[in-house]
């Protein structure tokens, strides 16, 4: 008897595909809560498990920013969210004192940057939520002469809110200036 060559058969039974996949959610800024069908899935940038087959609603939200809204599946590549600020308009109120001191100062809450020219001024594009902000510029008091103003600290901006502009001399010729809400 000849011995018989045995060739080995390829394998008909076809891989498994995974049932599941990983999918990458960033934002800018980060730190945006996740949500996926309403239910929270840490922070961003964060990397999280999807099932192959399933549509799903993801939002991602962050203070101060609109929610952002997709639909995702093991198809999506990736997210990375351009978050858009939601802004309002707000007025800044310097009401006076009693030495008839003028202020010219530049405010900075958020990223908006702005003047106000007024006592009762009206600004548009302020960032809404938590925000820091700071203060620059001069007083000026007829009885008192000038001080260099600064301050900085953080608020809670909302929209159509008043914020008023308070100062105090710290030093010789320098001045504090805070905002506070009403």
């Amino acid at each position: 008897v000849t011995p018989q060559r045995v060739i080995p058969q390829e394998d008909s039974t076809p891989t498994p595909v995974p049932q599941t996949c990983s999918l990458d959610i960033d934002s800018n800024p980060s730190g945006a809560g996740i949500k996926v069908n309403g239910a929270s899935r840490g922070e961003t940038p964060d990397r999280i498990t999807l099932t192959r087959g399933t549509s799903y609603g993801l939002s991602l939200s962050l203070d101060g920013y609109k929610v952002h809204q997709e639909r995702i599946d093991c198809g999506t590549d990736s997210v990375n969210a351009k978050m858009e600020a939601q802004v309002g308009t707000i007025t800044v109120a310097y009401t006076g004192d009693l030495f008839a001191c003028s202020l010219d100062l530049t405010m900075k809450i958020g990223n908006k940057a702005f003047r106000p020219t007024s006592n009762q001024y009206g600004v548009g594009g302020i960032p809404l939520g938590k925000q820091s902000y700071t203060v620059t510029g001069q007083i000026g008091c007829p009885s008192s002469g000038m001080c260099v103003a600064s301050g900085s600290g953080s608020i809670e901006v909302r929209d159509g809110a008043t914020y008023s502009v308070q100062w105090a001399n710290v030093a010789y010729g320098g001045c504090r200036v805070l905002l506070s809400g009403n």
